[in-house]
């Protein structure tokens, strides 16, 4: 039946090494087992997954690169509400001060209008927008992070940024 599906390859022994495994006409050289999943199963998968958006809308990003910036965020919240819509997304805005554009589960039209109405101006404090979206978070199984910037940290030191990077990875 028609539809999306995932497939999650799993490579096997040295012996297996010489088995092909075809799916879609391609051959896959080398792989012991295939394993595909509906769309309805893909979907479950990512029920409680929460995605904070995190864009740069310091000076740096003026022109061209602020433009580039909203265009792939809309379009990243349009696919992920279109396809898997069980995927709660907020987004936030830094410069050198950090703000909330739309907290989790936020309608995509709003968060959209927001993302759009941003302009670009001010100093670069990825940290701060790190912290603000880390503060965010819910209860979701799975917390995903997606930060959008073209610089370096210009407002705190370095080390605050290499700091929140290393209290997501050790959040549940």
């Amino acid at each position: 039946t028609g539809g999306h599906y995932k497939v999650r390859f799993t490579y096997g022994e040295k012996e297996q090494l010489e088995k092909n495994i075809k799916y879609n006409g391609q051959d896959y050289q080398g792989l012991s087992s295939a394993q595909i999943y509906d769309r309805d199963t893909i979907e479950k998968s990512y029920e409680n997954t929460e995605i904070m958006l995190v864009i740069d809308n310091s000076n740096s990003m003026s022109g061209n690169k602020i433009t580039r910036a909203k265009q792939a965020a809309t379009k990243l919240i349009e696919n992920l509400n279109n396809k898997l819509p069980g995927i709660k997304i907020g987004v936030v805005n830094f410069n050198e001060a950090a703000n909330t554009i739309g907290n989790l589960g936020t309608g995509a039209g709003n968060l959209i209008t927001g993302i759009n109405n941003l302009g670009s101006g001010g100093e670069t404090a990825i940290a701060r927008g790190i912290n603000l979206a880390q503060s965010i978070y819910a209860n979701g199984k799975t917390k995903l992070m997606i930060i959008i910037t073209d610089g370096q940290e210009t407002v705190d030191l370095e080390e605050d940024v290499i700091r929140q990077i290393e209290n997501l990875r050790s959040r549940d």
